[in-house]
C-alpha cells in the first residue's frame, strides 16, 4: 500500500484472495479504484459483484457474471479475462507469446505435470513448480493467475501428450491386429513405468471432479477425444459390415475397461488387471466380427 500511495496510483489489480484478506478495504480507504481478478466461481462472483468497493471484476465467465447482475449486455464493470490477457490457457494464449515466452510457459507446465503426476494436485505447490521449472515466481504468475489456471494447463498438456500421442495408433484400430497392437503398447508402457501413477488424465479427474467443475470439464474433453479415436476404428469396421455392434457403446466400454485396468494395475503394481480388462474387451470384439478382418 505505501508503494501505491507513493506512485499516486489511481487503480490497483488485486487477486480475489488478497481482496478477501483486506487489501480491497485498504485500497478503498485510500481512494484507489480496484479490479478484482480472477473470479470464476458463482459464489465469489456474486460476492464481488455485490460489493460497491469493486470497480471492475475480471472473469473468464463474463456472460454469467452479467446475468447475475440481471443485465442482458455486459457493462464496463465486468471484464473478460481472456481479452485482458491475464491467466489465459490453451493454444490461443500461446499464439500471443514470443518463442521464448512459449518455451518458458511450456517448461512451467511440463514441470507442474510431472510433479502432479507424482504427488497429486494437492501435494504440489506453486513453489514446488517454480523450483522444478527453474523460473521465478513472477514468471509463473505472468502466465498463470493462480494454481487453478496452471492445473487447467496441465490437463490440456496431458490430454495432448497422452491422447494426441496415441492418435497415430488410434487411427489403426479398425482391425483386430491394430487393436491388439494398441493393447500391447498400453501394457508395455505400464511395465516400463512399474505400474506407477496410473492414467495421468484419470488421476487428475478423480482428484478434481468434485471440487473444480472447469477442471472436470477439461478432463471430460480429454476422455471424449480418446473415446472418439477408439470409436472411429469400430465405426470403420461397422461401415465395412465387419462388426455387428454399436461402435459408440463399444468405444465407451473399451475406454472404461482401460481406465479400470490402469487403476487396478497401479494399486496392485502389476499389469495383470490391465491385460485381463483389455483382453476381455478384445475377445468380445472378436466375437462380434462377422467377416474376417484384415
Amino acid at each position: 500500500m505505501p508503494r501505491l500511495r507513493a506512485c499516486r496510483a489511481d487503480w490497483a489489480a488485486v487477486n480475489y484472495k488478497l481482496a478477501r484478506a483486506g487489501v480491497l478495504g485498504q485500497c478503498h480507504r485510500a481512494g484507489i479504484k480496484t479490479m478484482i481478478w480472477t473470479v470464476d466461481e458463482d459464489q465469489e462472483m456474486r460476492r464481488w459483484l455485490a460489493d460497491p468497493r469493486v470497480t471492475v471484476l475480471i472473469t473468464s465467465r463474463p456472460a454469467d457474471a452479467a446475468s447475475m447482475r440481471g443485465n442482458t449486455l455486459l457493462d464496463r464493470r465486468i471484464q473478460n479475462r481472456y481479452c485482458s490477457g491475464m491467466g489465459r490457457t490453451g493454444p490461443a494464449a500461446e499464439a500471443t507469446l514470443t518463442v521464448k515466452g512459449r518455451q518458458t510457459r511450456q517448461r512451467i507446465v511440463t514441470a507442474a505435470a510431472e510433479l502432479m503426476f507424482e504427488g497429486g494436485v494437492a501435494g504440489t505447490t506453486m513453489e514446488d513448480v517454480r523450483a522444478a521449472a527453474g523460473v521465478s515466481s513472477s514468471q509463473i504468475y505472468h502466465y498463470f493467475t493462480d494454481k487453478e489456471a496452471l492445473v487447467r494447463a496441465v490437463i490440456e498438456y496431458q490430454n495432448e501428450t497422452i491422447v494426441g500421442g496415441q492418435e497415430p495408433m488410434l487411427a489403426r484400430l479398425d482391425t483386430l491386429v491394430g487393436l491388439r497392437a494398441w493393447r500391447d503398447f498400453l501394457v508395455a508402457h505400464q511395465q516400463k513405468l512399474g505400474c506407477r501413477g496410473g492414467c495421468p488424465i484419470g488421476s487428475l479427474g478423480s482428484e478434481l471432479a468434485e471440487t473444480d467443475p472447469r477442471a472436470r470439464a477439461a478432463v471430460a474433453a480429454g476422455f471424449g477425444r480418446w473415446e472418439a479415436g477408439i470409436r472411429r476404428g469400430y465405426q470403420a469396421m461397422h461401415d465395412r459390415e465387419e462388426l455387428a455392434a454399436d461402435p459408440g457403446q463399444l468405444a465407451t466400454a473399451t475406454l472404461a475397461a482401460l481406465q479400470g485396468g490402469l487403476l487396478l494395475a497401479q494399486i496392485r503394481r502389476s499389469t495383470e488387471p490391465l491385460e485381463a480388462a483389455l483382453d476381455t474387451v478384445l475377445a468380445h470384439v472378436g466375437s462380434l466380427i462377422v467377416s474376417p478382418a484384415t
